[in-house]
This record gives structure tokens, sequence and C-alpha cells, in this order.
């Protein structure tokens, strides 16, 4: 019996043993089976195994360049390296912190620390390396240590190379502006893909790539921007500002025919090449996003307008006293000992030449508020100019914080009208106000400034970035409003919301097209306004004598106006000068604006402005590319 049992368990534990094996070569041929044959499985496992032998790389599409007109470089690329270390491969990290610090200009304990408390494979411990210093790296053979070339943004002109329109690129994508942002698509490129095998060490295997994207690089950007004439205008603007010690500023060139922006200069500025090593931040460009109140250089603007649409006439006389009442309140002139004519009045030109408030306020009174709002809207104020930059500002005319309150049209007060015939009340950018002026210049056409040599191929291109955008809601703020100390403080947040039209304000006459653009006045206005131009500057009486220029006639305007204050009214001596003009004047070339922010010391435009106006035409009027014909300086 006992034997029996004994069997019969031996039989029984054998079965089991025998069982169990079965079971278990059942379940291993599953799980084959499953590898096989079951593809989410056979995925799971092939994943884990290209992560373990399997490595990618990323080339990098090289970005475009940027280019003045004559080919210049503005923005470029250079090849630079960065200093990666995997802790785990590395033997003796003393040592190699030891080695790596002499190299890297680092403390050797810091750097040991640093590479012992890293618990991953990949620590970044240099970048932006000139590339002899990583190949010299390269040249210890450090295990664990590895240099991974890449190419880095370069601005060989730095400050001075028109950097705030040219803008940056950061070490993010977010971080971008100007030019750089606008065209960030055309100019970024497409980064390629590559997938090949690795072994033990994480060095590649001969021949074993196993797929291959190829990199495409971005295409070149050439602005319209002139070397030498931007040179001239940084150097210019630099003087001025030093000079005048005003808190902010610009010079702006164009060309009035094509409307391309040759030269922009505006302080304070910064170096481009500091936020590609990673300064954060956003500035504004204070040509197209910071407003104004213009000021007298406006006056023309109006005057032309009206005569061109027989609201005006020439020989129409008008009353420059020294104070005019309005609504029991006094309107002034901007010197109490400043006169224009007698009891009989003057035309309009005396007005223009000797700069009278009072004589074009009682011009805007006469033409009412409709009129002067076209006026400035035929001239392109209160609308975006176009120009391939982001967030443009439209401006703000009279009332307009009023109007959106109301939402609907408001009824402008005498004195608001009268101000504004003097360009008080209402606030432009510095390449609006240049615009208007490239309409008297050229003949009467409003043409759209552009920063792209090839302007069609550029406006077909051009997109709107998803950077430096509007915040729905903004506020428009004046360029000068409360404090400034630096470029962040003064710049920063000062981007423009766009103006609403007013509701019900009267349309806009109808406009002849043409290639140069849309023509607003006439040849004859335009030459007219232009001689009077020229007498500011030509007239003993005028206000812009400062701005005669050695070798050619000029023509222009001065401008000076108060600064409005955030809480309402004006700041206490805080005032805006400025100057636009062209030469020469007969035949004008180029289109120049001068605008310094709250200078100490003197401030009206035509002992301000003028001058530095006067400094960047000289210098300009020597290039080979401008032809001064015959007209000679009448001085």
């Amino acid at each position: 019996m006992t034997e029996r049992a004994a069997y019969i368990g031996q039989v029984v534990r054998a079965s089991l043993v025998f069982s169990a094996f079965l079971l278990g070569a059942a379940i291993l041929a599953a799980h084959l089976f499953s590898l096989q044959f079951n593809e989410e499985t056979r995925s799971f496992y092939t994943a884990i195994v290209d992560r373990h032998w399997h490595s990618f790389e990323f080339p990098k599409g090289k970005r475009g360049e940027i280019y003045f007109r004559d080919g210049l470089l503005l923005a470029g690329n250079r090849k630079v390296a960065e200093v990666v270390v995997d802790p785990g491969r590395v033997s003796q990290i003393d040592l190699v912190a030891s080695q790596l610090g002499a190299l890297l200009h680092q403390r050797p304990e810091s750097l040991q620390q640093w590479i012992e408390a890293f618990t991953g494979h990949g620590l970044v411990v240099a970048r932006a390396l000139p590339v002899s210093l990583a190949l010299e790296i390269d040249r210890q053979h450090l295990g664990g240590v590895y240099t991974r070339y890449y190419y880095e943004r370069f601005y060989p002109q730095g400050d001075r190379g028109a950097a705030v329109t040219v803008g940056f690129v950061g070490p993010q994508p977010v971080h971008r502006g100007g030019l750089e942002c606008w065209f960030e698509k055309t100019l970024a490129g497409t980064d390629g893909k590559v997938v090949y095998r690795k072994d033990a060490s994480r060095k590649r295997l001969p021949g074993s790539v196993l797929e291959c994207r190829p990199k495409s690089d971005g295409e070149p950007l050439t602005t319209t921007l002139d070397q030498a004439i931007q040179m001239i205008c940084e150097d210019e603007l630099r003087r001025a500002v030093s000079r005048t010690q005003a808190k902010w500023g610009c010079i702006l060139v164009l060309d009035p025919k094509t409307g391309g922006v040759l030269g922009a200069a505006t302080s304070p500025t910064y170096d481009p090449n500091e936020y590609v090593q990673g300064r954060i931040g956003v500035e504004s460009n204070p040509l197209m996003q910071l407003v104004f109140e213009p000021g007298s250089t406006v006056k023309p603007l109006v005057a032309a307008y009206a005569l061109d649409r027989g609201w005006l006439d020439p020989t129409e006389r008008f009353v420059c006293n020294r104070e005019l009442t309005i609504d029991g309140k006094p309107l002034r002139e901007a010197e109490s000992g400043h006169f224009v004519g007698g009891n009989d009045g003057v035309p309009i030109r005396d007005i223009i030449v000797r700069s009278s408030n009072v004589g074009m306020a009682r011009v805007a009174l006469s033409l009412g508020q409709d009129r002067v709002f076209d006026c400035y809207r035929a001239m392109g104020f209160f609308e975006k100019t176009g120009v391939e930059l982001p967030a443009e500002s439209k401006g703000r005319h009279p009332c307009q914080d009023e109007e959106r309150r109301l939402n609907g049209r408001v009824s402008w007060p005498r004195r608001t009208v009268a101000c504004s015939g003097f360009g008080q009340g209402l606030s432009v950018t510095p390449l609006q106000l240049a615009r208007a002026f490239c309409v008297i210049a050229n003949g009467g056409y409003l043409v759209r400034p552009t920063l792209v040599l090839n302007q069609a191929e550029a406006h077909a291109q051009q997109m709107q970035p998803q950077t430096q955008s509007l915040p729905a809601g903004e506020k428009v703020m004046d360029a000068d409003s409360g404090t400034a100390g630096g470029a962040a403080s003064l710049l920063a947040g000062q981007v423009a919301r766009a103006a609403e039209e007013p509701a019900g304000a009267s349309a806009r006459p109808m406009a002849v097209q043409d290639p140069l653009g849309e023509r607003v006045l006439s040849e004859k206005t335009c030459e007219e306004v232009r001689r009077w131009l020229a007498d500011v500057v030509q007239d003993p009486h005028g206000t812009g004598k400062a701005a005669r220029l050695e070798r050619c006639t000029a023509a222009g305007k001065t401008g000076t106006a108060q600064v409005p204050s955030p809480y309402g009214g004006y700041l206490t001596g805080a005032y805006t000068a400025s100057f636009c003009g062209f030469f020469p004047a007969e035949a004008p070339q180029m289109v120049v604006l001068v605008v310094l922010g709250r200078p100490k010391g003197q401030y009206y435009g035509g002992q301000v402005a003028a001058p530095v106006f006067k400094a960047v035409c000289d210098r300009i009027s020597y290039l080979d590319q401008v032809v001064l014909g015959g007209s000679g300086n009448a001085a």
C-alpha cells in the first residue's frame, strides 16, 4: 500500500511538472507569437530596442541672411559649439572637471559639483564657444565629453545697423523682433532629421543611417537700407542726443517716390547680439510704434490738402494776433514776442513760413472738423502705413478716447478744432509724418513705406507675425508719457493699439490709383507748397534757417510740441522738437525726418532738430548716388 501510494505521488508530481512545463511552453509560444504577429506588442518592444540602439540628429536649416541694399551683411550666421558632458561615461570626474575648467575658464570645483549633481545623460556646460576652442576640447579626448556644432545668429553692425528695425533672434522661437519677426517663415528654413544606429559608447555605427531628411536653408532678405546713409543717421543721432540730452530720438530717411526706407536710426537702441546670448525682452520701435504730437510740422499738410480741394484760397488773409480767445480761453503763439503780420492779416504762405499757431488755428476753424479730419486722413494719418514691421500703430485723432467710450462720433470742441490745425491734440508715428511729406515731395502720391528692396515680392510674402502682437484693448500710449529710464522703461510697453475710425466721419474722397501709389494732391499744389517749405529754410523770417544746406536748397518745416501728460493736460517744460523736410527742394530725392523727445535746454524744432537735419543732409549730399543737379544754395 505504501509503495503504491509512493508511486502515485511520483506520477502526480511528474504530471504537475510536465503540466507546468507545457503551460510555460504554451505561454512562451503565445508570447513569441504575440511578438511576431501582434503589431501593438511588437511596436512596444521595438521602441525599447530603438531607444537603446538608435539615435537621432536634427540638422538645423541655416537662417537666411539680411543685407543692406548694397550687399553688406546686416544679420548673418556664425558656426559655434556647445560642450556636453555625460556623467555616466566620465571615469574620473575630478580630472575631467580640472581639464575642462582650464579650457573654459571655469572653476574646476564648481564644474565638478555641477557634473556630479546631474542625473541625466547630456549636461550642457558651455554654449556659443568659438570653433577653435571646441576643436581644442576635442583634441583632449576626454571620455564622456562631447562637442556639438551649430549656427548662431550674428549681427556684425551691432547697435549701429538699424538694430531696432532689423530686430533680433533670441534663444526661443517667441523671442523675435523687427524684420526678423515679420519674415520669420521666410528666413527660418526647415530642419532636417537623421536616424542612425549607435554602439554602446553612444557613437554612430558606420553605414548605419536608417533615415535621412535633408535640411533646407532660409531665404536671404535684401533691405532698402543704405549702408552709408544708415551710418550717417546713427552718427548724427548719437551726437544730437548727447548734445541735447533728449530722452529719445530718431532720424528717418525715405525715398519719396518708392517709399523705401534708406536710413532708420533710433535712440535708445540695443545690440541684438545680446539677445542672441539669452537676454529676454521686447523693445518697441519708435519709428512706427511710438506716437507723439507732431506740432507745426503738419501745418503745410493741412494747407496743401485744403488748397488742392478748393477749401482755401491762397490769397485769403488771416489775422495772426498774439492771442486768440476761444470759448473764453486764450490760445497764444509759442513765444510771446512772435507776431506775424498786422491787422490786415497774412496769406497762408506766411503762416507756414513764419509758423503762426494763431493763424493756423483760424484756418482750421474756417475749415471745420470734418475737413480737417479729411486732410489728415488723406495724408495717411490714423491708419497703418503697411511697413513690414510688427505691431505698427495707427496713431490717435482728437477726442478718440471719448469716441471709444461713447461708441460713436463726437463733435470736437472749437478749441480742439483750432489746435488740430497746428498739430496739437492728435498723435502720429514718425513714419506716418515722413510718409506725409513724401506726398508733397513726389508730386502728390501717398506711397507705401517699405524696408524690402523688391517691394512686390515683399508684399506677396509678408505675413502677420504671432509675436509682438497688439493686446486687445491696449490704449495708445504717447512716446513721452511717464518717466523714461533707458531703453526698457522708455520703449517697452509703448506698443500702440490701432485707432478706430470715428463713426459718421465724412468719407475720404475717391482717389485716382497710380503705380506710385494713391494720388491725393495735384502736381501744381505740390510745387507751390514746396516753394513755401523752401522759404521756411531760405527766408530770413523762416523758422528753419538752421537747416540751410551747403550744396543745395532744402525745404521743410519745423515742429515744437508739448508732451501730453498721462493724467491729462501737458507736462510742464517737456517738448518734442522735430524737423521734416527734403532735398533738393526743386527735385526732391530724399525725405528726412529728425525727432528729439524731451531735450534739455533749447527745445524749439528750429534750434534743436533743424541743425541735425542739416548735418545729415550735408553728409548725404556727398554720396555718389545723390545727384544734386545745377541748383545751388541761394544763401
